[in-house]
């Protein structure tokens, strides 16, 4: 019982890691946030609120 239990924790924990690894690779983000961030095509970021 207590092996199962760590592998279920282990399976859990590269669950947990594959999916961030793939979040990390394919963000969902608005396109202003990729420009400026991730791609860096803009300077200075527009801010609406201000």
């Amino acid at each position: 019982m207590k092996k199962f239990l760590l592998y279920l924790v282990c399976a859990g924990l590269v669950a947990f890691f594959a999916i961030t690894l793939y979040l990390g690779k394919n963000p969902k983000v608005s396109d202003e946030y990729r420009a400026f961030y991730i791609d860096h095509t803009v300077k200075k970021w527009k801010n609406p609120g201000h």
